[in-house]
């Protein structure tokens, strides 16, 4: 694990909690990394850096200023197009399988596995902007895709509060294509830290994250590539978050485009590098 490795140089638990989880809590949605392989930290790293640079991230302009955009690492896929039932024209269909299966099925950690009663695994969706600090509230409404807020509670823990700014990344018709400024307050709140409420008039749903977020692990890595030894067999396929070595939503959903391209679908896009990661998961997923 990358924790064993990182204190075995020195590295301090302040900085594991404060700096490091916080700052991939917003991606991962878990709040205990500590299990993280250690071979997958150069990958992180140039995907999330810790240490952003002009070389490691993008740096823009906007009509705002020089320095409206600052650090760029990801960009979100904005026009979603048609529902993935209706790119692929396919059916449910159900068969069961054995026993391998299901010790296999039965392997995978989640972070609810650690922290069952923790914030994480609660969302609640609201448009009240008031739980953003007042100082940097209006640009993290208008720019932000996450804020994240570390704070001690009154028990000495240290508690991850962690906001998903949905009027920035949600590609909803009216809603993307909407001026930055004038975008609806659109939040999914995580572990509110101690003292912050919501306004009840403005919330308008709630989410529960339960056996939703798998751990990186090399455990669940191996559950993952195990899958190899059963894919296909009886005519089922297995796709999902934990099917694929990464807890995120660009392989989940690839994933279940090569389950359904086994069965019969035709691959959908005609894109040569989105070509490429199709069939990098195929030959990762075993099918």
């Amino acid at each position: 694990p990358l924790y064993s490795l990182f204190k075995l140089v020195g590295g301090s638990d302040e900085w594991w909690n404060i700096i490091f989880t916080p700052h991939y809590t917003a991606s991962f949605l878990v709040d205990e990394l500590r299990p993280f392989p250690a071979v997958f930290g150069p990958l992180i790293e140039a995907q999330i850096p810790l240490n952003p640079n002009g070389e490691n991230t993008w740096k823009g302009s906007s009509k705002r200023g020089d320095t409206d955009c600052n650090i760029t690492t990801c960009v979100t896929w904005k026009d979603a197009g048609n529902g993935i039932r209706e790119v692929l024209h396919i059916g449910n269909m159900y068969k069961k399988h054995g026993n391998l299966e299901e010790m296999i099925l039965s392997t995978p950690v989640y972070a609810d596995d650690h922290h069952p009663s923790s914030g994480h695994m609660h969302a609640v969706m609201h448009s009240d902007g008031s739980v953003i600090d007042e100082k940097y509230r209006d640009t993290v409404l208008k720019r932000a895709s996450n804020y994240v807020e570390i704070t001690k509670l009154s028990n000495g823990e240290l508690n991850i509060e962690n906001q998903y700014n949905f009027g920035v990344q949600t590609p909803g018709p009216g809603v993307y294509d909407l001026p930055l400024e004038k975008k609806p307050v659109m939040l999914i709140s995580h572990a509110l830290g101690e003292g912050k409420t919501i306004d009840p008039s403005l919330v308008r749903g709630t989410g529960n994250h339960a056996r939703a977020h798998p751990l990186y692990s090399g455990y669940n890595i191996a559950a993952q590539l195990s899958l190899r030894l059963v894919q296909g067999k009886n005519g089922i396929y297995y796709c999902s978050n934990w099917t694929t070595p990464a807890n995120c939503h660009d392989m989940s959903l690839l994933s279940g485009i090569v389950c359904a391209h086994a069965i019969g679908a035709k691959y959908p896009f005609e894109d040569k590098e989105a070509k490429k990661d199709f069939h990098r998961l195929r030959d990762l997923m075993g099918i």
